[in-house]
Order: C-alpha cells, then sequence, then structure tokens
C-alpha cells in the first residue's frame, strides 16, 4: 500500500524538537516499509533540512511552517496555512493519516485514499469536522469517550488504540538500578495536570514522615516553551512555586530530545507518571 503520514505544522521530523506524536509515527513509518509498504512523511520544515530526501527508504516532504504560539486563534491560522500548502501537494496515495487540524477538511479522498485522523489530545469541540474521516483513533479511552460525546454520529468510526512503547525504556537493567524516583515526561502544559501531580506528591512527602518515603524524588522532565509545545513561563513559575517546599525532592530537568537520554530517564525511576 501507499501510506501518506502527514504531521502537524510546529514540529519537525527528525524529532530533534522532541514531540510524542512525531516519535510515535516516525517508529510506526520504520515498521509500515519494513512491512513492506511505499510510506511518505509530510512535516514541518526546519532547518538544515533539505525539502526532500529519502531515509532508510522512507520519503521526506517538508512543508515551511512556523513555531507555534500562545494563542490559539494563531496557531490554528497557522495550521490552515500549512495544511493549504501540504493539500497541494500530497501525493497519491491507499491511506492518509494525519493530526492537522485541518488537513482532514481540505483532503479529497480520490488522492490521498482512506482519510485517517490521530487524535492525540483532548479534543476541543471540533470533532464533527472530521465527519469525511474513515477512521478517528484515539490514544486512550477516555480520548475516544469524549469524541463520541461531542460527535455522536462518529461512534462507529472511533477506535482506542495507545502509542507503542519500545520495551527498551522500561526494561530492567544492572548497569542503571532503579531509584525511589517518581517520573514525568511530557510538555510542561496545564492540561497535562503536572500542577496536580506536584500537589499530591507534595501532600504525600508532607504527610507521611516514613523512611520509606522520605528518600522520594520527583523528576519533571519536558519543555515548557510554548514553541516546544508548553504553556510558557507563566505556568512553568506557577510550577516552581509550589515546588519550592519539596526542595531538592522535585528537580525539573527540562527537555530531553535524545532519545537514549530519555531510555535512561525511564531505566532509573521506579513510578512513571
Amino acid at each position: 500500500m501507499r501510506i501518506t503520514i502527514i504531521l502537524g505544522p510546529f514540529l519537525p521530523i527528525p524529532a530533534v524538537l522532541g514531540g510524542a506524536v512525531e516519535k510515535v509515527h516516525s517508529l510506526l513509518a520504520k515498521a509500515y516499509n519494513s512491512a513492506g509498504h511505499d510510506v511518505t512523511i509530510i512535516s514541518r520544515k526546519y532547518g538544515a533540512f533539505p525539502d526532500q530526501e529519502i531515509i532508510d527508504g522512507i520519503r521526506h516532504i517538508r512543508v515551511a511552517s512556523f513555531n507555534s504560539r500562545s494563542s490559539l486563534a494563531t496557531n490554528l491560522a497557522l495550521d490552515f496555512w500549512y495544511a493549504l500548502r501540504v493539500s497541494r501537494i500530497v501525493p497519491k496515495a491507499d491511506i492518509t493519516i494525519t493530526n492537522s487540524f485541518f488537513l482532514p477538511l481540505l483532503l479529497r479522498h480520490r488522492t490521498v485514499g482512506k482519510i485517517y485522523v490521530h487524535v492525540a489530545r483532548f479534543p476541543k469541540h471540533q470533532m464533527m469536522l472530521y465527519s469525511r474521516a474513515d477512521r478517528l483513533q484515539a490514544i486512550s479511552r477516555s480520548v475516544a469517550d469524549e469524541i463520541i460525546r461531542q460527535a455522536p454520529s462518529l461512534a462507529r468510526k472511533v477506535v482506542t488504540i495507545g502509542y507503542p512503547v519500545s520495551d527498551e525504556y522500561f526494561a530492567l537493567t544492572p548497569v542503571i538500578p532503579k531509584k525511589t524516583i517518581v517520573l514525568f515526561v511530557g510538555r510542561i502544559a496545564r492540561e497535562k495536570g503536572v500542577h496536580l501531580l506536584l500537589k499530591s506528591f507534595a501532600s504525600v512527602l508532607m504527610n507521611h514522615r516514613q523512611d520509606n518515603i522520605a528518600d522520594w524524588k520527583l523528576r519533571i522532565v519536558g519543555p515548557h516553551d510554548v514553541s516546544q509545545g508548553g504553556d510558557g513561563s507563566d505556568y512553568f513559575n506557577e510550577l516552581v512555586r509550589l515546588a519550592q517546599p519539596l526542595e531538592s525532592a522535585c528537580e525539573f530537568v527540562g527537555p530531553v530530545f535524545d532519545e537514549q537520554k530519555l531510555i535512561k530517564e525511564y531505566q532509573a525511576a521506579s513510578v512513571f507518571v
């Protein structure tokens, strides 16, 4: 089959700026290619990456775009502009997968084949726009339930498929022994509930003085910059204030884009949130 994966306008492939969606679809593209399918990835043009190239048998097409902004309206406008440009160059395919907000409205079935919408974030009342899609993939049951609640007519098209994760992330290894660490990895954004995690961890640590609790630490890994999907300095500073009573028991690591370094973070932690 001919499979086209069209990613959103803000993060590039290879995933040098992170992004769970970008990393997952990069891994899946390799799996599709290994199974004998013809795979194309369309993503944001970034830095010195060429407009077109073939990497490990996968064709890459890159389209000019911009960094994410703090304004939702601005981001939607940038997404629409990006979607217009992509819709003019998208290759013929049997299946086209996308997580772009507007692309499902602009893609033509006779060119792109089946339209597969990847819903990675909690729906924001846009689901009725995707009536032309052939499948909507939710990454969790709660996201699927919300899609159906907002757009009951699409219920038969919704499927829940969680993110695939390499076993290496959670492998036990004598080189990196497990530590008393609670690990969060993700965008530092309010919708992720990082403030709730901080308050909960502080409550447990402050109200339970047993030895087996006192040694635990919270590591928060991920970007807070708006351009990388975070909620910016205001939210980050709010989290820093919440963490002050924890002192050294809480650490903001920042973004870790190198996969091997990220894997070591997972392997060292005892609890992943």
